[in-house]
């Protein structure tokens, strides 16, 4: 049950930054895909080892809490010794890999941060998930701003020269980890208060929780439209998500609430589902070279795209 959370995760945190790693090879002009795919490759089991290395981290910190609200841990069967060897292991490919990677400075300091996070999110005295909006914050950092940087810092890339669209990235990121975030105390508001842990939802209130989340949705809502207009193949792109949310409105339930339609269907669905989908067809369409990749992206996210589409048909195809 912990490791289906740790796979739901750890394509979560991918999805965008891939989205990201394809528009940076189309436009870098990297159609070597014998650089490209190993390049992806080395990304895929950094982050995947990261999102292992979070929930061990945070289970371990947990551990107290989630055994007075019965919620599962990671640490509280007799497993500690393969999760030992589970931890060692993602860390040592981790090292491996961003040697094999050549990572930059900046790639390295980044994912130092990274894991610099994890600690504070988790570790006393600091335990940064009690700290109310830091906690809100340092999830939204660790969680989607840097691994999508850490993308950006594989390439060639002057920031300088945007830092306008990287001030909107920057931002839009920060509103959809803090969403997330917020609805994830929301719905473990229950447990949270039964193990004493003080989140920003317990300090702020579930129902202000829920009217701030409305005015985050909404202002990332819009600030992704803005940064798909700043696409060069804006017209597409945008035309594309209108279509995808006339077909969700037409087949979604007609008792959904508006803000779970909004949040999950218009807007997760979309970035983490068919985003990055969109982008290489759209690739394909201008250099046949990334069907490769279009293959390669469906073979290794086949088991999230078959069960997408299985509980799709199961909600929409009566």
């Amino acid at each position: 049950m912990k490791f289906k959370a740790i796979e739901k995760l750890t394509f979560h945190k991918l999805s965008i930054g891939l989205s990201v790693f394809y528009l940076f090879c189309f436009y870098c002009f990297l159609n070597d895909f014998t650089i490209v795919i190993p390049r992806l490759i080395l990304y895929i089991i950094i982050f995947t080892s990261t999102s292992v290395i979070a929930f061990s981290i945070n289970d371990f910190f947990d551990r107290d809490h989630d055994s007075i609200s019965n919620k599962i841990n990671l640490f509280n069967n007799n497993n500690q010794g393969y999760l030992i060897f589970i931890f060692l292991l993602v860390t040592g490919l981790t090292i491996v890999s961003l040697i094999l990677l050549k990572a930059r400075i900046l790639t390295v300091l980044l994912l130092i941060t990274e894991y610099i996070l994890f600690l504070m999110y988790s570790v006393p005295p600091v335990r940064l998930k009690e700290r109310k909006l830091m906690g809100v914050i340092a999830d939204a950092l660790y969680a989607h701003v840097i691994p999508v940087f850490f993308v950006i810092s594989m390439f060639d890339f002057k920031y300088s020269d945007h830092l306008f669209v990287v001030f909107l990235l920057l931002v839009w990121l920060l509103l959809f980890g803090s969403r997330n975030i917020i609805n994830h105390q929301i719905e473990d508001v229950v447990n949270d208060e039964r193990s004493q842990t003080n989140t920003f939802v317990i300090g702020f209130g579930v129902q202000k929780s829920r009217l701030l989340n409305r005015i985050i949705f909404i202002s990332e809502a819009l600030l992704f439209f803005v940064l798909l207009l700043l696409l060069p193949f804006s017209i597409y792109i945008v035309s594309v998500y209108i279509i995808y949310l006339i077909i969700l409105v037409l087949v979604s339930e007609k008792n959904l609430p508006v803000d779970e339609f909004i949040q999950e269907r218009a807007l997760n669905e979309f970035y983490e589902i068919h985003f990055p989908l969109f982008v290489l067809i759209y690739f394909v369409y201008k250099d046949s070279l990334y069907s490769f990749l279009l293959f390669f992206h469906l073979i290794v996210f086949s088991a999230v795209y078959y069960n997408y589409l299985k509980l799709f048909v199961k909600k929409y195809i009566k």
